[in-house]
């Protein structure tokens, strides 16, 4: 069966040895090779090893690649390539070959010289790296900065070493695409992957990646690679410690449920102390350790049920009796709660926003848990709060907002801990008591009653839509109909004649969602009982605004006779003893909900920014 072309969305180097390669400069190839692009040529079909694969071995390995060094990509030219090998290695018939998905792109990288005392030998961008280390020998061709980019070594048609990192997305063969193997069949060249296996995670700008241990190989680059501190010409640093040993008793996961349990999704980034991070979270609720190593969790589906992501867990990784599995990308993670939590720290995980599948599959390729999200009949994951499962480690509990769970105390995200920050050894059962709001000592006037403007979400987090709170403080119901919700500039929604009341102690959120996107009752993300209209813009200046809540247009007349204002809250500058200075990333609220005065919801709650829907402490109203 012809293998679909993997498509390359960033960027893999492979290490060949020239052989039956000779080069072009015009594009024209000596009698009886092809040119396979960048100016380079080969036999027809060349593979296999041959006489050549005493020439060029299988000893030396790319060791280290720094592709996205900090700063400008036109004034920084420290990226580096890093082979290691046997010292005195002749490298005068080796080449690195740029490709990216329509074939190799520009010249190859020609080696000259030969490996040092040291066993290593780097190829730098420029002339001096960072730390005063001079390469021995300078091509541009070493930046691996561009997209859509693949380096790939070919040895008279055999790869003698490959990395490849990033996602790489497989896709139906589009007309003039791939790479070409040396591999043919009935319908042509097959389309190759140029890394090995699987591809690497990708390193934060700054970061190398490298052989973990320094010059291993298993074949795997996923496995093989981690992001560390960049060496060039020397040993690599800072790689992860390897797992600790399983303790006796441990066993693969059998998957359905009955041990590991996908628990806490953060597809969208969430705030998390000082940091913004993906992350997915993986309990095991089994009585013994459970044995994940060599098995893959894998994110943003394709076609043909090809993943654009993966992360390979190490082997001999396994997962505590009661324990969690923290797959962290973005950021430092975060501090674990009991030495039950293992984290594996990533590159930026890229969990497609827009929803997809989630799964941890074995090293036979049989999925052990599978999840959609984001997707219609799937849950919904807003932006700045984690979906969990409520309650905690149960595979049949439903998917709520992290923030909504009951034991969350209206915290946005717990990783690698229960929703109330217990370690799940010691159980999720317990209740957090909400912080206590108090009334603002500076504020003297009396509490309004009745319906009345509740919270103002003017600064959504990234990825969230603006909103204002409707609460009704009193025992009646309040009517809506006819009223309008307007800022300085003017109307901004005018709820339909026919909207239904709102009951007594009952919210309800205009959202700045278009009216054709306004997602259903029955998908409504916010909490049962707490309505929902959508009102498209509502443009609310971060510098300061005024909301109404009336019947008319309080900017076309103030004065007119037929205005009847329900509510208005004024905030920005200057603040009043009742209307506190505002803060960015994060709502103004009523503190306590229902009172008069008025801050920001940080100040308010520390612990959360905003509660669209809940009270300031984060609990239901």
């Amino acid at each position: 069966m012809r293998q679909p072309p993997l498509r390359m969305l960033t960027i893999s180097f492979a290490l060949a040895c020239s052989g039956a390669l000779g080069c072009s400069d015009d594009g024209e190839c000596p009698p009886g090779q092809i040119n396979v692009g960048g100016g380079a040529c080969r036999s027809p079909g060349a593979g296999g090893g041959g006489a050549r694969t005493a020439v060029c071995g299988a000893e030396v390995k790319i060791n280290e690649v720094l592709y996205d060094p900090e700063g400008s990509e036109t004034e920084v030219t420290t990226s580096f390539i890093e082979l290691r090998g046997p010292a005195g290695t002749a490298l005068d018939d080796w080449y690195i070959l740029r490709v990216k998905k329509s074939g190799a792109d520009g010249r190859p990288i020609v080696l000259a010289g030969a490996i040092g005392p040291s066993g290593y030998f780097v190829v730098g961008e420029g002339d001096v790296l960072d730390g005063g280390v001079v390469p021995d020998m300078v091509d541009p061709g070493a930046d691996g900065q561009q997209k859509d980019y693949a380096f790939v070594l070919d040895c008279n048609g055999e790869v003698v070493d490959a990395v490849a990192w990033g996602p790489w997305v497989r896709d139906p063969p589009e007309e003039g695409e791939g790479v070409e193997g040396p591999e043919t069949s009935d319908e042509g060249p097959q389309w190759v992957f140029p890394g090995e296996d699987r591809p690497a995670d990708t390193a934060s700008s700054g970061m190398s990646l490298s052989r973990c241990p320094d010059g291993g190989d298993s074949g795997n680059n996923a496995r093989d690679f981690a992001a560390t501190v960049p060496t060039p010409g020397a040993a690599s640093a800072d790689c992860p410690d390897p797992p600790p040993e399983c303790p006796p008793g441990a066993a693969p996961p059998v998957g359905g449920g009955a041990d590991l349990v996908l628990n806490e999704i953060a597809a969208r980034s969430v705030e998390y102390g000082e940091e913004r991070a993906e992350f997915l979270e993986i309990v095991n609720t089994a009585a013994t350790a459970v044995d994940v190593g060599e098995h893959v969790i894998e994110w943003n589906p394709g076609e043909e049920e090809d993943f654009a992501k993966s992360k390979v867990i190490p082997a001999g990784l396994c997962v505590p009796a009661g324990g969690a599995l923290l797959l962290w990308g973005g950021g430092a993670p975060p501090p674990t709660v009991s030495d039950d939590v293992v984290v594996l720290a990533s590159g930026a995980l890229q969990i497609r926003d827009s929803g997809g599948e989630i799964r941890l599959v074995g090293p036979g390729g049989g999925a052990l848990i599978t999840q959609c999200y984001n997707e219609e009949g799937c849950p919904s994951q807003p932006a700045g709060v984690s979906l969990s499962r409520d309650p905690d480690a149960d595979p049949d509990a439903p998917w709520v907002r992290h923030d909504q769970a009951e034991r969350s105390g209206g915290a946005a995200s717990s990783p690698g801990a229960c929703q109330n920050t217990d370690a799940f050894s010691a159980g999720c059962d317990r209740v957090p008591e909400p912080p206590e709001v108090e009334p603002d000592p500076a504020c003297d006037e009396a509490p309004p009653t009745g319906l009345m403007i509740n919270e103002v979400g003017f600064d959504p987090p990234e990825s969230g839509w603006e909103f204002v709170e409707l609460y009704n403080g009193g025992a009646a119901e309040a009517a809506l109909a006819g009223l309008a919700l307007s800022d300085a500039v003017g109307v901004k929604y005018t709820f339909p004649d026919d909207a239904d009341p709102l009951p007594g102690g009952a919210v309800l959120v205009v959202m700045a969602v278009s009216p054709d996107e306004c997602p259903a009752p029955e998908s409504s993300p916010f909490d049962a009982g707490v309505g929902h209209a959508c009102a498209g813009s509502l443009g609310l200046n971060n510098g300061g605004d005024t909301v109404t809540l009336s019947h008319g247009d309080p900017t076309a007349d103030p004065a007119d006779p037929d205005l009847v204002v329900v509510d208005a809250v004024v905030f920005g500058e200057p603040a009043t003893p009742c209307l506190h200075a505002l803060q960015s990333d994060t709502s103004y609220t009523r503190a306590p909900d229902g009172g008069a005065g008025w801050r920001s919801h940080l100040s308010a709650n520390p612990g959360l920014a905003q509660s669209p829907g809940l009270r300031v402490d984060g609990t239901r109203f």
